[in-house]
């Protein structure tokens, strides 16, 4: 734990001096990266707050992978036709003789073998989050006032607004009538444009949209 603390000091200290990086703010055009954008929102955040945050997102990152995974055996389980597919999804890897130019590659080329020949086992992964999903909700304190669009109601500043992925995973305004039934391959002809992130909630928006894939990818290497 004091190893990976002092890791996260150093980081600060760095990025104090130079804090626009990679991550996208909500307006699109201002740049952070994790750490700097705390401490813009937050100037005078204090190194334990920092560091617990850090920790956080780590410990966050890796029990909604397990959880995910807990719930994806369940979901296929006594589900043999599933099974199979994803066994196709494997063999299709196993098949082809991968091979590694140098060890800064290695990471790449497994990405790009899971997300290309694991797009079934994607599916299932996609419908596993949306009837069992990792958080079952989450929430966000109103920084101003909102007016909700089409809607005669305003968000106060100050707010929460509660929003229950469970219960949205299931809504049949929203997966039509079969919303109830474990269905992979209602996202199979629509991977790549699947629902809006309004609707499928469990990435929320852009730019924590984005950690989708990592997840997926993080879920697909273990498999």
């Amino acid at each position: 734990m004091t190893f990976f603390f002092n890791i996260v000091t150093g980081w600060e200290k760095k990025k104090k001096k130079k804090r626009r990086k990679k991550i996208t703010d909500e307006s699109g055009v201002n740049k952070y990266d994790l750490i700097s954008l705390y401490l813009s929102l937050e100037p005078n955040i204090s190194k334990k707050e920092l560091r617990d945050i850090a920790l956080n997102m780590i410990i966050a990152g890796r029990d909604t992978t397990r959880v995910l995974l807990s719930w994806f055996f369940y979901a296929i389980e006594n589900k043999p036709q599933i099974i199979e597919k994803i066994k196709e999804d494997i063999n299709a890897i196993e098949g082809d003789e991968i091979s590694f130019n140098d060890a800064s590659s290695q990471l790449y080329s497994a990405l790009c073998y899971c997300l290309l020949y694991k797009y079934y086992t994607q599916c299932v992964l996609l419908e596993t989050l949306r009837l069992y999903p990792s958080v079952s909700y989450s929430w966000r304190r109103a920084r101003k006032d909102v007016n909700i669009p089409g809607k005669n109601f305003t968000l106060r500043e100050g707010e929460v607004l509660n929003i229950h992925h469970f219960t949205m995973g299931r809504d049949k305004d929203i997966w039509g009538k079969d919303a109830l039934i474990f269905n992979p391959m209602r996202w199979y002809d629509n991977l790549l444009e699947t629902k809006s992130p309004y609707e499928y909630v469990q990435f929320h928006v852009p730019p924590r949209y984005y950690a989708k894939s990592i997840c997926l990818f993080v879920v697909l290497f273990i498999l």
